[in-house]
Parts: C-alpha cells; sequence; structure tokens
C-alpha cells in the first residue's frame, strides 16, 4: 500500500482539511504531519492549542493512520524519515508565498521518488 503525506499549520479542521485527507485516503495509507510550535512561529503563525492538542484533533479525524509533528515548513526530514510514495496538498502553494515550500517537495520528490497531489483550494468565506 502506498505511503501517503499531507501536513496541515492549523488549530481548527474545516472542510478544506477533509477534503485533503478524503483525497489523500484514495491514495493508500495516510500520515498526518503537524507542524510544530516552533516551525509554526519561524513561519509567522501562532498557534492558539498545544501541539499535543492539534495532534489529539487530527487523530480523531477518520481515515488518518499516523499523526506525527513535522518541525520545519520544508519536507527534507519527512522525506528522509518516511519517504511518501505520494504528498498531497492543496493547490493555493503553486504561486505566492507559499512556493518555496512547493520547490522543496519537487526537489525531494526528485531526490527520493514520489509524486506531488494537488486539490483544488477548498475556500469558504465563512471559514476564516
Amino acid at each position: 500500500m502506498k505511503q501517503v503525506y499531507t501536513c496541515f499549520c492549523t488549530d481548527v479542521i474545516h472542510e478544506g482539511h477533509l477534503n485533503l485527507i478524503n483525497e489523500a485516503r484514495k491514495y493508500g495509507e495516510v500520515t498526518v504531519g503537524v507542524l510544530s510550535e516552533r516551525a509554526m512561529i519561524r513561519y509567522d503563525r501562532f498557534p492558539t492549542i498545544s501541539e499535543e492538542e492539534r495532534m489529539e484533533m487530527i487523530r480523531k479525524v477518520p481515515g488518518i493512520s499516523h499523526v506525527r509533528i513535522q518541525d520545519s515548513i520544508k519536507y527534507d526530514e519527512v522525506f528522509e524519515e518516511l519517504h511518501p510514495d505520494v504528498i498531497i496538498h492543496g493547490d493555493n502553494w503553486k504561486t505566492g508565498h507559499l512556493s518555496f515550500i512547493r520547490d522543496n517537495v519537487l526537489k525531494n520528490i526528485e531526490k527520493y521518488g514520489g509524486e506531488l497531489v494537488e486539490i483544488p483550494y477548498t475556500y469558504n468565506p465563512n471559514v476564516k
């Protein structure tokens, strides 16, 4: 079975996250990375709940096999340790300030193999 990876830096699970998880399940066994507090702060986001609480929140979502801390916004460590077959992400990182993360994933795919699946970004004006 393929190993599928996605990562969230969030304090709340919304329909966009659920869409990513549901799509990821179509490809294989799903591991979700939870961005560490240190990585979130470096990324200029400040968590309102702890890493442990965010991990527990993710564990409760059906269809997730594993949850782990991702200690960097970049994916080098993820690829070195997990060698995921598939990375799932919203397509909102193709341009703009998130594109450097996408570039990092593509660099790691070249090095380790695998594929990137980008899901159309779920925008809901009621989620802020």
